[in-house]
């Protein structure tokens, strides 16, 4: 359910739903914190395997899934998302919008505390806020709060923090709005819309570290980079049975099949499409939907993909189907860039440029073209799949670079090469992720892409009430990327399967990647 679909901005809104804990007092929950801890030490980790390190566990400043999947555990903003992905309050025990749909009201329940024991206070979203919009942080996450009074200049470093339109009013916090966001619900979900304490900056120079508190149901015990990351539950949190959580980057499949069949892995993330049919006749298989979306793009203000006949016959040449074929079910092939079930989506066969074809195909010189992608099995057999197909279809020379995750993202943003492929995720219910990555609002997207129509598309996504106008602009949208700019060739849509140790029970995950941690039992 789209709660922002809610939104009338023509009387005022007042929702206030049960929270999601019955209320006890700081004391009392205290005092079972060293039970809980003692409880929770005897009981053994679960063991997930992720396949890269995350590019930072810093809320503000997290890029790539890996990093939101495990942060979104450890931190409660004023709403968060369950399960299936519908939205909740989470610190916030009501709000309220006023008839403009321009002030958010929001009080907090009265029994939320942070790990170390301290009640979660206003001042501490306050903080969480001016610290994400920072320049001094440069948060990738900023476009989604620039709905958000003065948040533009206050991140371009042209007012102070206090210029932002967050504040306390008595008992409530209030978020003023330069203009109607239907997504900013969702939006607070975010790791960076999180709490933050001003007492823990002051006492580390202004910056987040690991050792930070926390307000979801873990906290990080111990995080060795390339390695391991260990996540004890909140112990003002724990509930019976909860077990502490050992996430163990591994980017080699076989590694981690190995590991997972030997019982020394309880859950693994990268299955390899030869395996995916053994394994489930095994009954270790378990698969849920899906919004990451796996595309190529350019950079699209160099040679040669500055000429859009080049881009046309990239797009034309992909072969969605054969990679369908070879990657076994894991994948599927989709012509959108914008995934079901998302507003924006796009049904029709994949798009034809005969002529550009014919162009790039006869060239008697042409460019090297370098495509970088994540390294893993999966991107691996797409990339040489598709250097094979683009050398026979255009006699192209694709020279393929995979790198760490971590290292191509970093790549992305100084110099991008030709030619890259990577995977979006939705963050949750709602197009404007994927259409804003191609957006220039903030900072130079990885594309270099900048149309104005394109923008001006985006900006109704990002200001429009949910209904037929904006349906329509994010299906604009989506189209002017794929088929009128074609900076963007859809490749397959990852389904979420997951190798599961029998002995795990109510493992569960959300359509946005989230693992439900608190809730696995073993």
């Amino acid at each position: 359910m789209r709660i922002a679909g809610a939104i009338l901005f023509t009387v005022v809104v007042v929702i206030t739903v049960m929270v999601m804990f019955s209320p006890r007092s700081r004391l009392s929950r205290l005092s079972n914190t060293d039970r809980n801890l003692a409880s929770v030490a005897a009981l053994e980790p679960v063991r997930i395997q992720i396949g890269g390190e995350p590019s930072t566990l810093d809320p503000a400043k997290v890029l790539d899934q890996y990093g939101f999947s495990i942060l979104r555990n450890l931190v409660m903003g004023l709403t968060v998302m369950d399960q299936s992905g519908t939205l909740q309050n989470g610190v916030a025990e009501s709000y309220r919008i006023d008839q403009t749909g321009l002030i958010y009201r929001f009080k907090l329940r009265q029994d939320a505390l942070w790990s170390d024991g301290r009640t979660v206070t206003i001042e501490d979203f306050i903080c969480g806020l001016r610290y994400a919009l920072s320049p001094k942080t440069a948060s990738p996450n900023t476009p989604y709060f620039f709905a958000i009074k003065n948040a533009k200049e206050v991140f371009a470093g042209k007012a102070g923090p206090e210029a932002l339109g967050v504040r306390r009013e008595g008992d409530e916090l209030v978020i003023e709005l330069e203009k109607p966001d239907p997504s900013l619900l969702m939006a607070l979900t975010l790791p960076a819309a999180g709490p933050l304490r001003q007492d823990f900056l002051d006492a580390n120079k202004g910056e987040w570290n690991e050792k930070a508190p926390t307000t979801g149901d873990y906290v990080i015990e111990a995080y060795h980079p390339a390695s391991e990351i260990k996540l004890a539950p909140n112990p003002v949190r724990t509930r019976p049975g909860q077990r502490p959580i050992l996430y163990r980057v591994l980017t080699e499949e076989v590694t981690a099949m190995n590991l997972f069949e030997s019982k020394r892995l309880d859950v693994i993330t990268t299955i390899t499409a030869t395996e995916l049919g053994r394994l489930r006749k095994k009954g270790l298989i378990q698969t849920f939907p899906s919004t990451t979306v796996f595309y190529f793009s350019f950079n699209y203000s160099a040679p040669p993909f500055n000429d859009p006949d080049w881009r046309k016959a990239i797009a034309s040449s992909i072969d969605r189907e054969g990679l369908g074929k070879i990657l076994n079910g894991i994948y599927v092939p989709t012509t959108s860039y914008v995934p079901k079930p998302l507003d924006g989506v796009l049904e029709y066969q994949p798009l034809d440029f005969p002529e550009s074809v014919a162009k790039v195909k006869a060239l008697a010189s042409k460019s090297r073209v370098r495509l970088a992608y994540g390294a893993s099995v999966f991107t691996k057999t797409v990339a040489e799949k598709t250097q094979n197909d683009l050398q026979k279809k255009l006699g192209l020379n694709i020279v393929l670079e995979p790198m760490e995750l971590k290292s191509l993202l970093a790549r992305l943003k100084s110099d991008p090469p030709e030619m890259y492929f990577l995977g979006m995720s939705g963050m949750y219910d709602d197009p404007i992720n994927h259409l804003g990555a191609f957006s220039n609002i903030a900072e130079p997207t990885f594309s270099r892409y900048h149309n104005p129509e394109y923008e001006r598309l985006v900006e109704i996504v990002r200001t429009t009430p949910l209904g037929p106008e904006r349906t329509a602009a994010a299906e604009a949208a989506n189209r002017q990327l794929i088929e009128k700019d074609v900076v963007v060739v859809p490749a397959v849509v990852r389904l979420q399967v997951f190798g599961v140790n029998r002995e795990l029970t109510d493992f569960k995950v959300n359509p946005f990647q989230v693992i439900g941690l608190s809730a696995i039992r073993k």
